[in-house]
């Protein structure tokens, strides 16, 4: 919904801020919606393909400036609105290119060019990035429990599943996985196995949320182009103060503009108030925030991880030598020993 769409329904309907916000697992998820389709419901059908090629492939380059510039784990607040997981977006991310990686043949030269950029970007920063998150014991973990000097993992079990799944995506039938990776999945695997069962081990997740999570995700502190009520009365930003904050404004950013003149914008206040900083989720006497919580999903993404991993066991010897060496046709690709 757009904001003229929008004017014609208010206030029955209103879009929060009435802005739409830009999230990373939302466009890694548009990614694979539109991959499965053009691979399986409308394959080869060119003339559809072409209404969506040049946003099929801009997605895939924002996502990869995305990783490359570390934002889903340095600004979370800001650029997973929705899905507050990090290791949710990898995943997201990680399933386009396995659905890309299993084709022999893709029906349109945009496809092998979104299939190279996730290729080049998913085995090299991404894996990196996952891989450095991980903790001694094996698992990963995000955000829920953790206060106050204390660590209580309640998402350990969750977080672990869904990076063993994203690695396992990127990896799986490649030849040339590095030892590094497959000792973290054997690693992240057996603190699964380990804890998964144990009624007391916590199964919580944030798999989505509210987006608004702390004060550095209200956006009126934020530099804009645009601010105005609804009825077209302009607002402006550096000398209004906080009384100008009513559902009837329309604050956002619209347009381009350089690296430094906004760094320079970043430097005032807005409606009296400085640029909040992102201090984690977690922050005592902060903000409190919505979040959906999901035991059953932290279950299946636990046994989808298993059985991506197990299959690699059924067809290989040696497991702990050739591990993710099996296509998923079974046909065994592994590599001769000298």
């Amino acid at each position: 919904m757009d904001l003229d769409e929008e004017l014609a329904l208010f206030p029955n309907v209103v879009v929060p801020f009435h802005t739409n916000n830009v999230d990373l697992s939302v466009n890694a998820n548009v990614l694979f919606g539109l991959t499965l389709h053009f691979l399986n419901v409308d394959r080869g059908d060119r003339q559809k393909f072409d209404i969506v090629k040049d946003l099929y492939v801009d997605i895939a380059k924002f996502l990869k400036w995305a990783v490359e510039r570390g934002v889903a784990f340095e600004r979370p607040d800001l650029s997973l609105v929705y899905y507050p997981s990090k290791f949710d977006f990898y995943w997201f991310l990680a399933r386009s290119y396995a659905a890309l990686k299993a084709e022999k043949d893709l029906p349109f030269p945009e496809m092998e060019e979104v299939f190279e950029i996730l290729s080049q970007l998913l085995t090299t920063t991404a894996t990196n990035q996952i891989l450095e998150e991980q903790g001694n014991e094996g698992y990963w973990q995000e955000f829920l429990g953790n206060y106050a000097g204390k660590e209580r993992g309640e998402d350990r079990l969750f977080a672990t599943a869904v990076a063993l799944n994203s690695l396992l995506d990127i990896w799986r039938n490649n030849q040339d996985t590095p030892t590094a990776v497959k000792e973290s999945i054997k690693k992240g695997i057996s603190y699964l196995q380990n804890n998964v069962l144990n009624c007391q081990s916590s199964k919580q997740n944030a798999f989505f949320s509210g987006s608004l999570k702390t004060n550095s995700t209200f956006p009126f502190f934020y530099p804009s182009t645009v601010s105005h009520f609804i009825n077209g009365t302009e607002v402006d930003p550096k000398t209004a103060d906080q009384s100008y904050l009513i559902q009837d404004l329309i604050y956002a950013f619209k347009g381009y503009t350089s690296l430094e003149q906004y760094q320079k914008m970043t430097q005032e206040k807005h409606f009296g108030k400085p640029m909040y900083e992102f201090k984690g989720f977690n922050q005592l006497g902060g903000f409190v925030f919505p979040y959906w919580s999901s035991p059953a999903i932290t279950q299946s993404m636990t046994m989808l991880a298993y059985a991506k991993y197990l299959h690699c066991l059924l067809y290989t010897s040696d497991a702990a030598d050739d591990l993710l060496c099996v296509d998923l046709g079974g046909r065994r690709i592994i590599k001769k020993k000298n």
